[in-house]
């Protein structure tokens, strides 16, 4: 029986030395980290990259989901640049509009 992603996987994987689960491990092609402050979920992402391009998504565990597509590649541009600013801007959404924005700018 499949497991949901963000349940800790069995022994043996992505354990402690003292048999408890890591804080991030890898689950179903996604990474499952620690959460925002406050929230119980897990935060899962994921990316790749070929030469010139990355794309990277990340869903938070307060349920917002950022995807990042680059036309470009290296540590630069990685998921550990990419992830402190995205974390600071989603921890600052504390409303959503009640109404559905795109017909107002056409999209």
């Amino acid at each position: 029986m499949a497991r949901h992603p963000r349940q800790p996987p069995p022994a043996s994987v992505s354990r402690n030395a003292d048999g408890s689960v890591a804080d991030t491990y890898y689950g179903f092609g996604w990474t499952v980290s620690p959460g925002l402050e406050g929230t119980t979920e897990k935060t899962l992402s994921h990316g790749g990259a070929i030469t010139g391009a990355l794309a990277y998504l990340i869903h938070f565990s307060n349920g917002v989901t950022c995807a990042v597509v680059c036309n470009a590649s290296g540590l630069e541009i990685g998921p550990a640049n990419l992830w402190p600013p995205l974390e600071t801007a989603v921890r600052q959404i504390t409303t959503w509009p009640a109404a559905d924005l795109f017909p107002a700018h056409r999209l």
